[in-house]
């Protein structure tokens, strides 16, 4: 497929208000597609208003091990959580990023096993995935959910960010993201594909015009009633986007 052009509202579940943004983005066609974190307390309004609006095909997973309370019991009492039961962000620290124990990797396969379950019965069908916090593209945590995705029939699963400049990162992160890439891109048959921010959105028309398979990521939130996206902790006005 050529010529694709998908800017993503991730974060939909996450909350009342995130839910009223991300709506507004579509009918304002700001978006074109979302990815839901079905554990959050807000995923099922979320679902019905995606239902609503007409757009419960085009929602994918936001697998999240990161923030909220996991589906599972059993996870809520392990490595990932505090002793509230709530996600911390422990799986995103640099010694879990190539291992996890037996014992690690089967808490972090049921929980997304749930969540896939989750989703699947919510009614969606878009299946597509990628996470919270991108922690899917930890080596350790995507090669112990790559069979979950495939068994449970995702046709696409989100790259690592390629479209801004490698000036500063180092040569070992630039290969690692380039490696990641390849390995995802080859599971999924996702060919000549790139994926940022808002803040790469012209480059990225630039590329899908040129034939490329182009993903920018947004996180919709209001600010002051302004409708805004609220990647890195900046808040950038959404409304004069719209995807092409």
């Amino acid at each position: 497929m050529s010529n694709v052009f998908y800017v993503n509202a991730d974060d939909f579940g996450y909350s009342a208000r995130v839910n009223e943004a991300i709506v507004a983005c579509f009918n304002k066609k700001i978006v074109n597609r979302t990815t839901v974190m079905v554990n959050m307390p807000s995923s099922e309004s979320a679902r019905f208003l995606a239902k609503e609006n007409g757009f419960l095909d085009r929602v994918g997973l936001h697998i999240t091990l990161t923030e909220g309370q996991p589906i599972l019991e059993t996870t809520r009492t392990s490595f990932l959580c505090d002793n509230t039961g709530y996600f911390t962000k422990e799986i995103r620290k640099r010694k879990y990023l190539f291992f996890l124990t037996p014992a690690q990797k089967q808490i972090v396969v049921s929980e997304v096993e749930a969540q896939i379950q989750r989703y699947v019965s919510d009614g969606y069908t878009l299946m597509h995935a990628d996470s919270h916090q991108h922690v899917h593209t930890n080596p350790s945590v995507y090669f112990a959910i790559r069979p979950l995705l495939k068994k449970h029939g995702f046709k696409s699963v989100r790259i690592s960010r390629n479209l801004f400049s490698s000036v500063g990162r180092s040569v070992l992160k630039e290969l690692y993201k380039r490696l990641f890439n390849t390995i995802v891109k080859r599971d999924f048959n996702r060919k000549n594909c790139f994926m940022g921010a808002i803040s790469e959105y012209e480059v990225a028309k630039n590329l899908v015009l040129k034939g490329g398979n182009v993903e920018i990521m947004v996180h919709p939130d209001y600010c002051n009633g302004t409708l805004v996206d609220k990647t890195n902790n900046m808040n950038i006005a959404l409304e004069n986007y719209t995807f092409i």
